[in-house]
């Protein structure tokens, strides 16, 4: 586990130094991003179970 939290640290890092930002705001960032990622695949699965159309073609 610890590999994955230093790879987690490096990854959120990168991001704080290429956006010019600090380590706790791109913290927020990386958490919304994988929060909206859950949402959208959850909106997904829900559409697919139900026979509809995801909007991919």
């Amino acid at each position: 586990m610890d590999n994955q939290d230093n790879e987690l640290r490096k990854v959120v890092q990168e991001l704080a130094d290429e956006e010019g930002i600090s380590f706790s705001d791109a913290c927020d960032i990386a958490l919304k991003a994988l929060r909206y990622e859950i949402q959208r695949r959850n909106a997904f699965n829900k559409d697919a179970a139900f026979g509809g159309s995801s909007g991919l073609r």
